[in-house]
């Protein structure tokens, strides 16, 4: 039918563009991350998880790895911290954003991690354009 043409269409477009997992425990805010990447054609969403472990899961499970990893520091069962760590056990060079209304807590705990300490920051509440320059500066090429 016309719409699963358009459907593969689109598939076949987005996967031009870069991808990104979202780790996001509130629903309000993978909304609000769903449609600013509907809206913008560039990126695409592979996954949104829930929770760490579903992230982790899904990460070890992926042949083609996101373009970038978006993870809320504050997450059900483990900590944004902890599935951080865990990617760039995996995948040193993977490119993370830490979302967080708590900077502080997050800064201490991170400070004396090389690996963490790299990790770009974004406080809540931010712009949407602070997102996508953020991710414009992380992507490849």
């Amino acid at each position: 039918s016309k719409e699963v043409v358009q459907l593969e269409l689109g598939d076949q477009m987005m996967s031009l563009g870069y991808s990104v997992l979202i780790i996001e425990d509130d629903p309000e805010i993978q909304e609000i991350y769903s449609l600013v990447f509907e809206m913008n054609q560039e990126w695409r969403i592979v996954k949104q998880c829930t929770n760490g472990f579903s992230a982790v899961a899904h990460y070890l499970s992926c042949q083609e790895k996101p373009s970038v990893v978006i993870i809320d520091f504050q997450l059900e069962g483990c900590t944004g911290l902890e599935v951080a760590q865990f990617i760039l056990n995996i995948n040193p060079l993977q490119k993370i954003v830490f979302v967080t209304a708590s900077t502080d807590k997050l800064r201490q705990q991170i400070k004396h991690n090389s690996d963490l300490s790299r990790v770009p920051i974004l406080v809540k509440p931010f712009r949407l354009t602070k997102l996508i320059n953020l991710l414009k500066n992380l992507s490849p090429g």
